[in-house]
């Protein structure tokens, strides 16, 4: 580091801005199972393009959340672990986990459409 001291609520903004989005958390969570191929994990993954997923490898490995290890028979393969600081997100993941299973609900609001004009989901309740 070079020195700077920042204060918690930008630490925090720049966590999410790593953190935030649904393929980075799910790359988080296929990982704590322990290391995969890009391959393995795009599979794993499922629905997530090549060009993306290997962005959020790039952004995590940098962060310091996954390491990255190229084999020594075969140089073109490649795989990825959680470091000791991605192994402690794993609690959060945990958190996120319980609060959908106890809000089963939470698809159908994120699903509803709003009406923009009166802040509103169709159910007319705010």
């Amino acid at each position: 580091m070079d020195g700077k001291q920042f204060s918690e609520d930008h630490c925090q903004a720049e966590a999410l801005k790593l953190l935030g989005d649904y393929v980075t958390l799910r790359v988080v969570d296929f990982l704590r199972a322990g290391e995969l191929r890009f391959t393995e994990l795009q599979r794993s993954m499922g629905d997530v393009n090549a060009v993306t997923l290997s962005n959020r490898l790039k952004r995590l490995e940098t962060a310091g959340v996954i390491e990255r290890e190229e084999a020594t028979i075969d140089r073109q393969s490649v795989a990825y672990k959680l470091s000791p600081l991605g192994m402690g997100l794993l609690p959060v993941l945990r958190e996120i986990q319980n609060f959908t299973k106890r809000n089963v609900n939470l698809r159908l609001l994120v699903k509803a459409p709003v009406d923009k004009a009166a802040g509103r989901g169709r159910t007319g309740s705010k």
